[in-house]
């Protein structure tokens, strides 16, 4: 998390060799460096640091201890205070030796006289080292009071929060929060923008209504970011949380894990989102177990399971347990036929096996088991991604396999440092990428000899279904 360091020497108006060895104060950021640019309104953040570091040299300027303090200064955001309240602190001292009460206390006054600043989106933490005097001579000496930053913090009301309270806080933090950071990013292009949706004022809400309308399924607004290829991609995974499709939403994530680099925003973005969604995965499943303890032993599977549903509706986990499956789907009178679909639609790439009602339900069980096997060995790990691409096209996750094809066709620009990729892989790439949009949106238009070959590719996935056995021998 920690992603800038730097040193100040302040000699303002004096010799600074003689002041070098007096006060020497040392600041790296706790969050993602990049969220300066994106997270503050223009140069808010830089000219608060520098008044923040002016109040420091005069307050020591007379400073006669050997002494070492850290000062940790958290900057809230706007719209967050209602969701955490009262759970940051501005500023937080801890110093070897220890800092007298009155010496606390009038670091605090002098800081808090400071004019606050608040951040657009999210928490910011900036940590000042300051050394005095050469700093404390004690070597076992420690810091005292530990720190607590706001990611602990915010660590301790996952931690401590029950199935609803980590839905909402992480339902929250990609509305307020991620989300929009990341339509900075996007908005980095706003001419390009409005040639492909129009004059709209480029928020977060209405990012989100157009990713719901999955107008972002597109080549146009994918091309326009060339170097960030995964941007989109993640996204959607920040859309998929807003609509409580959590396990949908970490299939997406995971893929792009294996293409983003480490360092990024959008990695850390991505991070922070992982974290937050192992605590609701964790509570989530604690729930499951129960509901699948006999009933005899007081649990009532039905109701359990309907108490998760009652809070996030596209809970795969959730949805699959809810699907009885000692009942022949195929009676006209099966009662969870609409269980299934919105589990698929929850999850297209649910890996989870159920009882098939039809031959070609029964083929995409094989398909299902079949990724059980995909990324084991390392060996074998990235020739794993085009084939999961090519089973999330037969299963009809056509965004999906969209945008995993777009990942692996940039890979692969990425991988030759300049040089030209082998020109057969980069077609198949950019076919199979183009075959998903025609599938998941077939108004775009495209040549017709192109459009042929679609067709071909579709009469190949069903000759390929129904020479399979699975559905050859399918016995409802």
């Amino acid at each position: 998390m920690i992603k800038y360091l730097f040193i100040i020497f302040f000699g303002f108006g004096l010799n600074l060799s003689a002041l070098a060895d007096d006060i020497e104060i040392d600041v790296r950021y706790l969050d993602h460096e990049s969220l300066l640019d994106y997270n503050f309104n223009s140069n808010m953040f830089s000219t608060n640091q520098q008044v923040i570091n002016d109040s420091l040299r005069s307050f020591f300027v007379d400073w006669d201890i050997e002494q070492n303090i850290k000062i940790i200064q958290t900057v809230p955001p706007v719209k967050r205070g209602q969701i955490l309240p009262g759970s940051f602190h501005l500023y937080q001292f801890t110093a070897k030796p220890a800092l007298t009460d009155s010496t606390e206390e009038a670091l605090q006054k002098m800081l808090m006289s400071i004019s606050p600043i608040t951040s657009l989106y999210l928490h910011f933490s900036t940590e000042y080292s300051i050394t005095l005097n050469g700093g404390c001579g004690d070597r076992g000496l420690d810091y005292a009071p530990i720190l607590e930053n706001q990611f602990e913090v915010e660590k301790r009301s996952y931690e401590n929060g029950d199935l609803k309270q980590n839905f909402d806080l992480i339902q929250n933090w990609v509305r307020l929060g991620a989300f929009p950071v990341m339509v900075q990013i996007l908005n980095e292009k706003p001419e390009e923008l409005k040639s492909i949706f129009g004059a709209f004022e480029l928020k977060a809400e209405n990012i989100i209504y157009h990713l719901e309308e999955r107008k972002f399924f597109s080549p146009v607004l994918l091309e326009l970011y060339p170097k960030n290829p995964q941007l989109i991609p993640a996204l959607k995974v920040m859309l998929l949380v807003v609509e409580g499709r959590f396990a949908y939403a970490e299939t997406y994530k995971q893929m792009i894990y294996q293409f983003e680099e480490e360092g990024t925003l959008l990695r850390y973005l991505l991070d922070e989102l992982t974290w937050r969604m192992g605590y609701y995965f964790e509570v989530e499943s604690e729930l499951v177990k129960s509901a699948l303890i006999p009933k005899e032993n007081g649990n009532d599977k039905v109701a359990l399971l309907d108490s998760i549903l009652a809070i996030n509706k596209n809970s795969a986990v959730a949805l699959y347990h809810s699907i009885d499956q000692s009942i022949p789907p195929l009676l006209s009178t099966y009662p969870d036929r609409e269980l299934i679909i919105q589990l698929y639609e929850s999850n297209p790439m649910f890996s989870g096996i159920l009882k098939p009602y039809s031959k070609k339900k029964a083929y995409h069980n094989h398909l299902r088991k079949l990724t059980h096997d995909l990324f084991i060995d390392a060996e074998t790990f990235d020739e794993g991604f085009p084939i999961y691409a090519e089973i999330a096209l037969e299963l009809g996750a056509y965004e999906f396999a969209g945008d995993l094809y777009w990942m692996l066709l940039y890979k692969e620009f990425n991988n030759m440092e300049g040089l030209q990729p082998p020109k057969h892989i980069i077609d198949e790439y950019q076919f199979r990428y183009d075959y998903s949009v025609y599938k998941f949106r077939q108004k775009t238009s495209f040549e017709k000899s192109l459009v042929k070959k679609f067709k071909r590719l579709d009469k190949k996935f069903r000759k390929r279904m129904k020479k399979h056995p699975t559905y050859k021998n399918f016995n409802p």
